[in-house]
Formats: C-alpha cells, structure tokens, sequence
C-alpha cells in the first residue's frame, strides 16, 4: 500500500502517527515538567538581567528564587488542577510583588496559567471564571503598585499594564 496518502500526501503521515502505541507517547505530566524546568531556567537566568536594569529594586536572594521556582512548579500541576495553578501561581507572584524583587519573567508561569484556565474552562462557566480572574489580576496591580515607604517601581510602572494586557488577550483567546 501507498503510504503517501494521495495527491496530498499528509494523510500516511497522520496515518503513520496515530499508529504510534500509547506506551511510547510522552505523557502530558512529561511536557508539563519540561515546561516547568523552562519557565524556571529562563526565570533564574532573565531575572538576573532584570535586576541589573531595575536598580531601584529589591535584589533577587533565596526568598525570591524559592517564589519563583513555587510559581514554576505549580506548572506541573496545570492539566490536573488549573484553577489551583493559577492561584499558586498567583500567590508566588503576589509575594514577588509585594517584597519588590524585579519585573520580569516571573509573569511567564501566570501567563501559562491564565492560558490553561481559559483552554480548560467549559464555555458555559467562561464568564464567572474569567470575572474570578480579572479580580485576581486587579488584586496583583494593587500589590504592585501599591506604595511602601518608597516607590521602588516607578521606573518600570508602565511594564505592568502591558503585561496584564497580554494576560487578558490569553484568557480572552
């Protein structure tokens, strides 16, 4: 038989993939891992640069790389339990913000987060979950921006709406 498919000849290759048993595809928990140790090397790696160009703010030390690693971590989780990613992630993001440390990658899990809830929310439940969202986005602006017994982020002000729009385009797509 012809593997090509025809005159297209995709379909032998779909054909050939699907053929592929179940005991040699990664799972899902794979990827997921994979994904987490990427979010974690860029994070580790991209915040270094970040602080460099945010003097004003808090240098990264253990507390900051344990946030960020949570944030990460709970990537793992995002298939099984996508609403409770979001609110670790969350969470690990709020501290970030309210201890100072630099803008930067550490949105990076948050976005993967906010994009599984909305992949993975049943249309039906899209507004009251998306509301729940909005909320916890305003929440982490109002710890951003909020002031403590100095502005360390007016610099970089401007970053955060940027990084919320992205945040809103994920969950409206």
């Amino acid at each position: 038989a012809d593997d090509t498919g025809g005159a297209g000849g995709h379909t032998g290759v779909m054909e050939r993939s699907a053929r592929v048993p179940m005991r040699l595809r990664r799972p899902g928990w794979a990827d997921d891992l994979l994904l987490a140790a990427g979010l974690a090397g860029f994070g580790w790696w991209a915040t270094l640069g970040a602080a460099e160009n945010q003097p004003t703010s808090r240098p990264p030390d253990a507390t900051a790389w344990a946030l960020l690693g949570l944030a990460c971590a709970a990537v793992v989780a995002r298939r099984r339990h996508p609403l409770a990613v979001l609110g670790v992630t969350a969470a690990a993001i709020a501290g970030w913000l309210a201890l100072r440390y630099p803008y930067g990658p550490v949105f990076l899990p948050l976005c993967v987060a906010v994009y599984t809830v909305a992949a993975a929310t049943p249309r039906d439940r899209f507004p009251a979950v998306a509301a729940w969202v909005a909320v916890l986005l305003a929440a982490l602006v109002a710890v951003a921006v909020s002031d403590g017994s100095e502005r360390l982020y007016d610099q970089v002000s401007a970053q955060l709406p940027s990084v919320l729009l992205a945040m809103a385009t994920l969950l409206v797509g």
